[in-house]
């Protein structure tokens, strides 16, 4: 027999969110500008990158 569902949640992180504040850290704390196609290079990385971290919990009455 099975339970009903009481509540869930569920996160998902996108690695490529990741690369892109790690992108915003690195030109913010250094004192020369990064070069235009590092920042090419890195935006394209990020825009293509679909994986991700998934969390998921469900509660279960019962």
């Amino acid at each position: 027999m099975q339970t009903s569902i009481s509540g869930a949640f569920q996160a998902t992180l996108r690695l490529s969110s990741l690369l892109q504040m790690g992108l915003v850290a690195a030109a913010v704390l250094r004192t020369e500008p990064l070069h235009p196609q590092v920042l090419v290079m890195l935006s394209a990385v990020a825009w293509c990158d679909r994986s991700a971290i998934a969390y998921l919990k469900v509660w279960r009455r019962g």
